[in-house]
Parts: C-alpha cells; structure tokens; sequence
C-alpha cells in the first residue's frame, strides 16, 4: 500500500484536532512543532522529510509517496506510559528492525540521532 505525503502544517493540525476533541497528545503535537521549526524541516541538509499519519501515528519518509513499512519511520505516542515509541522498517520482509522508546523530554534528541544515523540529516 502507497501513501502520498501531506503538508507538514496539515500535520500539526491533525494532532492539534486531536487535541481539541479529547485526545492526550500534546507531547506529539510539541514534538511535530519542533521538528517543523528546526533546520530538518525548514532547511534540509541532505534529505528532504515527508509526512503521513495512520491513525494517530506519525510516518516520515524520504520519499513524497512511499510503501507502508519500507523506509518508513514510524512514530507514536503512548498516553498510558507517556513514552514515545519509534520504529524504522527497512522493509516488510525484515522481520528485525530498528526500535526506541523515550520518554517525552528525550523524544526529540531519540528523533535526531535516528536522522543522523540514518543519513537524513
């Protein structure tokens, strides 16, 4: 299954929604705001990063339209532990696969080291 990438300011909008109908996601929404201020986003060095959601899960890829789990990196927030889960996938036929879980303070620093070891950033 492909999906096409959308703006990162419908992103901040999607967790912002979420937000106003109930939804504990502030940490996520904090954590796509700061990701859209930094250099990542507004002047990319190497790589520039797509975004998609699925549910409430944030994808980002290399890629305008990518394939589910293939170069993807995916993002989500537990309300319940308020910890940040990420999950790379190199592709759906690799079982094993690149995985953190931070807690809300360390989210981003988590998020620049994937983008740096992955040569994104």
């Amino acid at each position: 299954m492909y999906l096409q990438a959308c703006s990162w300011r419908q992103i901040i909008e999607f967790y912002a929604h979420l937000i106003t109908n109930g939804w504990s996601y502030q940490p996520m929404h904090d954590l796509v705001q700061r990701l859209t201020a930094s250099p990542y986003i507004v002047k990319p060095s190497i790589t520039v990063l797509f975004p998609a959601t699925s549910l409430d899960v944030l994808l980002i890829a290399a890629t305008e339209r990518f394939c589910w789990k293939t170069e993807v990196l995916e993002i989500q927030y537990l309300p319940s532990s308020q910890t940040f889960q990420f999950d790379f996938w190199e592709s759906p036929f690799i079982k094993q696969h690149w995985q953190r879980t931070s807690a809300i303070l360390n989210s981003f620093a988590v998020l620049e080291r994937f983008l740096h070891l992955k040569h994104w950033a």
